[in-house]
């Protein structure tokens, strides 16, 4: 089974030893689910310093990935299922995990977390080691979701409650500008309970909304 995963990702043009420290190949892709699978390509987009906002404003943000970027196919939505929470004191629980094989996972899984006032600012987005480098995430729990898929966290237990305002107002602009740089339309903006059984992002957290006012009716706002 791993020998055969092996196989797929080098036929995908994805290196098997740069994921070989991460929970990559532990579940199988539920493609009835989540429709049609877009495979990666292979190639690098331009590198640009700035992203656009949705008003039209230009923005230096400390999230400009510094390595080539890659072509990302998906944006899959998460919550901590913690009432508190930061981007190092998730790096420093997910290295204490291993994969399947007993290798240590990397780091944090997750490509952006969006704090909620108790661990990091409220609507604060930081990102990880994992989109500075453009290398895949450790958060799905499906090879192709992975590989393909941009990881947001966002900090809360939202099977109890709503994000803050401020994290709305923040995982809406940061879905709105990835959607647009990297041509994804609405309905690869998923849930992990898209992926995988799991109540994650949480049933108090309004993904339909969030999609309505990045991404409408699979083309992108302008």
């Amino acid at each position: 089974m791993v020998q055969a995963a092996s196989v797929f990702l080098i036929v995908l043009g994805i290196s098997a030893a740069a994921i070989s420290a991460d929970e990559y190949t532990s579940e199988a892709c539920d493609c009835v689910r989540t429709g049609k699978v877009v495979l990666a390509l292979s190639h690098p987009v331009a590198r640009l310093d700035r992203f656009e906002s949705k008003t039209g404003n230009q923005a230096a943000l400390n999230w400009v990935p510094t390595a080539d970027e890659r072509k990302w196919v998906y944006l899959v939505i998460h919550h901590s299922a913690t009432n508190s929470g930061s981007v190092d004191a998730i790096h420093s629980e997910h290295r204490k995990r291993k994969d399947s094989l007993g290798n240590p996972w990397l780091g944090i899984g997750y490509h952006f977390v969006i704090g909620n006032g108790s661990g990091m600012e409220d609507g604060e987005v930081e990102a990880t080691f994992r989109w500075k480098n453009q290398i895949h995430g450790a958060h799905s729990g499906s090879a192709v979701h992975n590989a393909n898929g941009i990881g947001i966290c966002l900090i809360g237990n939202f099977q109890d409650k709503q994000p803050t305002s401020k994290q709305l107002k923040a995982v809406t602009n940061l879905v709105a500008q990835l959607s647009k740089r990297y041509q994804i339309p609405a309905r690869l903006v998923i849930g992990h309970n898209t992926v995988k059984p799991t109540a994650c992002p949480g049933r108090h957290f309004p993904l339909q909304d969030v999609i309505r006012d990045s991404v409408t009716d699979g083309k992108l706002n302008s």
